[in-house]
């Protein structure tokens, strides 16, 4: 089970203790959560009644359960969205990286041909090189799409698997045919009116136009 489960899990389980304001079930979840997150939560028992020491020289003070059930769910909710946001930093380090060494090695063909090639073949190559980045950069965007862009995830997922097969036909040679899927991205961003569209028919513009130097 993923850590975000377990989270969630000790999240829901804080909720149903305190619907109920069962002094007791608090109570014993309140040392569960504290004994497993203790280790990766600094501070964790901050604030809470029952570890305020107050008991020691009031004694009529009571430890409100409930009231630390709260907090302790609060410290985990917030626990989990530092987890969530770290998980998507590193995913766009991960892509970031991809992208980077993907450059570097389109790059380096356009310099290898350039020494072994003849002009024509080279410009060619460059055409070709040229087209794929620009379908990369297009990835890159498409994959920095929030989810307050309006777009579904679904679509989202439609437009990465399209892009892609363009950029394959491309590398294969087959211009005919990534020029005819090229056609038929474009009419699917301009149908669902993708947020982000307009900026996108206007790279593949110049990936078309590259291919017709070929």
């Amino acid at each position: 089970m993923k850590k975000i489960e377990i989270i969630n899990e000790y999240i829901n389980k804080c909720n149903e203790v305190i619907e109920l304001e069962d002094k007791n079930k608090a109570s014993q979840l309140q040392d569960e959560i504290i004994a497993v997150y203790s280790p990766e939560i600094e501070d964790i028992v901050n604030g809470l009644d029952n570890y305020s020491g107050r008991g020691l020289y009031d004694e009529s003070f009571r430890t409100d359960f409930i009231k630390d059930l709260n907090l302790l769910r609060a410290k985990l909710i917030n626990y989990k969205s530092n987890i969530e946001m770290n998980e998507e930093r590193d995913i766009r380090s991960l892509k970031n990286k991809e992208y980077d060494v993907e450059v570097l090695r389109y790059k380096q063909l356009i310099i290898n041909n350039t020494n072994n090639n003849n002009t024509t073949v080279s410009n060619n190559n460059n055409n070709i090189t040229n087209a794929v980045l620009t379908i990369d950069n297009v990835l890159k965007r498409i994959n920095q799409i929030k989810e307050n862009e309006k777009m579904s995830e679904i679509d989202k997922e439609n437009m990465i698997s399209n892009i892609n097969e363009v950029k394959a036909l491309i590398l294969q040679g087959n211009n005919e045919k990534a020029n005819s899927k090229l056609k038929d991205f474009v009419k699917f961003i301009i149908d669902k009116a993708i947020p982000i569209g307009a900026d996108i028919i206007l790279q593949l513009g110049t990936v078309t136009d590259f291919l017709s130097k070929l």
